[in-house]
């Protein structure tokens, strides 16, 4: 048995006269007085645009009409994005105050949900909700909230029946309006081969990602932008082309506008549906809300982003290029850097995953040592002024084979002995002698007061000098 969008397709491929189509939109060619184009009809009112956004294609229609010296103006929008697909209409008046929506959406199974909304000038309605059914063989919904019937596609000329029994409410509006609403839609309809023109003869864009925000958002590639998705949805405005309109369903004054939107969403939505389905043209891979290209991987499915072929995922924060290192907080490490648990390092990794970053750290047998202490047998000396025995490690003073504990000097190196200073003494670091309290210890065995130590460049002798 054919699918339905088989059996659509080639109804839609049947030649049409004007005059037959104004006969399926229950109009007829006298009624036309009460419709005119605006003078600067054609090419000069209606215009088609495609543009890519971060993960998807949006085609924009503009079209503009005239009924009785007052201008419509419609436009519609079809957004193929990530996974998603919204095909929205919206007429507004000379004013430019919308008064007629329609919005169609693909639901699972290949069916079509599409929610009209109506405002002044057209009066007894409010909104109409549709949705196919049967494989896209009926449609049932509800007019301001009142369920009818499904009936099949077949059938737009059989009135509604509603669930409660009451009759069709009045629906009223302008003379004319109606079948210039379905005029418009036919002409977006048609207006938009120009679209599918150009997404056919455009390029393949191979941009491979682009960035979002900074490197914290990661980067995303597009496979909308591919030549067999181009087709693809080219193909789905072409068929709607060939449909035109259809039948008008039968709700007062705006039925044929109705029956117009439903005749160009349903194969053109169904189609796009495809086109977006996972594994298809335009989402060969899918990644939550996103689509990736066939060598692309999916970096965070909570984004809907992928990194390109040549890049790898880096804990779902940012893509890395060939050649560069995934750091444990989403950073890409350029080559010679080395990754380390904070990030990337251009100094060396300790064992607990440290940077040894100068200038404030080095690296000492896998662990970083502040720069104003001594690495000794692999182990970084508490204190500042400690020095590295050969035997004993870090050490106060060296003292021989010894070493003198904090406040003691080294009496007899040769024999290791240590001993404290005289009472109101302190001792030097490692020279083995002891200062007065209150004055500092210079090398050359010198005790002064000052606030620090310098080497007078005449004499050669150590001095204190006072802070300026």
């Amino acid at each position: 048995m054919d699918h339905w969008f088989d059996t659509f397709t080639r109804t839609l491929a049947r030649p049409i006269t004007r005059r037959d189509l104004l006969k399926r939109l229950g109009t007829s060619v006298a009624f036309m007085g009460a419709f005119r184009w605006s003078a600067a009809s054609g090419a000069d009112t209606q215009r088609c645009a495609s543009e890519f956004s971060n993960n998807g294609l949006e085609t924009r229609f503009a079209a503009t009409a005239s009924v009785d010296g007052s201008d419509l103006y419609l436009f519609r929008s079809t957004v193929v994005s990530g996974t998603t697909i919204a095909d929205e209409w919206e007429i507004q008046d000379q004013q430019r105050r919308p008064f007629f929506k329609a919005r169609a959406v693909p639901l699972s199974g290949g069916e079509v949900q599409i929610a009209f909304e109506f405002a002044r000038p057209i009066v007894g309605i409010s909104t109409l909700a549709l949705v196919t059914g049967d494989n896209g063989r009926t449609l049932s919904g509800a007019l301001d909230g009142r369920p009818f019937a499904s009936f099949a596609t077949t059938e737009f000329q059989r009135p509604l029946r509603f669930r409660d029994g009451l009759p069709m409410p009045h629906v009223e509006g302008p003379p004319g309006l109606g079948p210039a609403l379905a005029d418009l839609v036919r002409r977006s309809v048609e207006g938009r081969s120009s679209c599918a023109a150009t997404l056919r003869a455009g390029s393949e864009e191979r941009g491979g990602s682009f960035r979002l925000a900074s490197h914290e958002m990661g980067e995303a590639t597009n496979p909308k932008r591919r030549n067999e998705c181009k087709i693809c949805i080219a193909s789905c405005y072409t068929v709607a082309v060939m449909g035109g309109i259809a039948a008008c369903i039968v709700i007062p004054f705006v039925g044929c506008a109705i029956g117009a939107v439903i005749y160009a969403v349903v194969a053109d939505v169904a189609c796009l549906g495809y086109c977006n389905s996972t594994g298809a043209p335009c989402c060969p891979k899918a990644c939550g809300g996103g689509c990736c290209t066939p060598s692309g991987t999916c970096l965070d499915p909570s984004r809907g982003v992928c990194c390109g072929p040549t890049e790898t995922p880096c804990r779902g924060r940012t893509c890395c290029d060939a050649g560069l290192n995934c750091a444990p907080d989403g950073s890409c490490c350029a080559a010679g850097l080395n990754v380390c648990k904070d990030g990337c390092c251009e100094a060396e990794c300790a064992l607990d995953g440290n940077c040894c970053k100068p200038p404030g750290y080095y690296y000492c047998e896998g662990k970083c040592c502040s720069s104003f202490n001594k690495c000794c047998k692999g182990q970084c000396c508490p204190r500042a002024t400690d020095q590295c025995h050969y035997a004993l490690g870090c050490c106060p003073v060296i003292c021989g084979p010894n070493c003198c504990g904090e406040g003691q000097v080294c009496r007899d190196a040769a024999n290791g002995v240590c001993g404290p200073c005289p009472a109101g003494q302190h001792p030097c670091a490692d020279e083995g002698r002891c200062c007065p309290d209150g004055m500092r210890c210079c090398p050359g065995g010198v005790c002064c007061v000052g606030d620090y130590c310098e080497q007078n460049s005449t004499t050669g002798a150590w001095e204190c000098r006072h802070l300026r």
